[in-house]
């Protein structure tokens, strides 16, 4: 019975700690007033998480508050038709799933070369997107999904792999798509459902030549 109880309050030990840990590490989310751009501080490093509805023309900041801005969280301009123009910094690695979902008026968006991420459904819906430059690995379906207006794809020589999963499908006037020697993996089905007339520009000698042979 002196065990059981003892197991009792370990137990519960336990799941105090449980709950306190996460009350100390809880991520609080703050407003830039100046710019507009609400945040999140992680570690040394700064999430972008959405901007004040005023906002038309985003310029995301390289730094806010002397930390280095690398991340644009999930949904964090979710639905914004009204946005005009994006501006991403150097700095920024990751763009999370849905982050540009239904930024439906944005033209050109011009990815930051050293992004190492792009999530699932990132440009969702951008259906005045009529070209993008690529420079990372794509491992999340579905990132240009309804994209209507994109036109022209090119992956820079930083990516080595396009992974399982369909990227552009409902890309209706997608018609050039650019794979440099770099890319050594394309993976299954990751240009189904795209508009049958698009074609794929690469070296004569490269592995994309043999996945399209194939």
């Amino acid at each position: 019975m002196k065990s059981k109880k003892i197991l009792v309050v370990f137990v519960f030990l336990i799941l105090l700690s449980i709950l306190f840990s996460v009350k100390v590490f809880a991520v609080e989310e703050y407003i830039d007033r100046t710019n507009g751009f609400h945040f999140k501080i992680v570690g040394n490093e700064i999430t972008i998480t959405g901007v004040e509805d005023y906002v038309k023309v985003v310029n995301i900041p390289s730094t806010i508050d002397g930390k280095n801005v690398t991340t644009i969280g999930s949904h964090a301009f979710d639905g914004r038709n009204d946005i005009l123009k994006i501006t991403i910094p150097e700095t920024v690695e990751n763009i999370e799933d849905f982050a540009f979902d239904g930024c439906e008026n944005i033209t050109e968006i011009k990815l930051p070369n050293g992004l190492v991420s792009l999530g699932g459904y990132a440009f969702n819906n951008c259906k005045s997107l009529k070209e993008i430059e690529i420079p990372c690995n794509l491992i999340s379906g579905s990132t240009f999904d309804g994209c209507t207006k994109l036109e022209k794809v090119t992956f820079t020589n930083n990516v080595t792999t396009i992974g399982a999963g369909i990227y552009f499908q409902n890309c209706v006037s997608l018609k050039e798509i650019y794979i440099p020697s770099s890319v050594t993996s394309v993976g299954y089905v990751a240009f189904d459902l795209v508009n049958s007339n698009f074609t794929i520009y690469g070296d004569y000698n490269s592995y994309i030549r043999q996945y399209c042979e194939e």
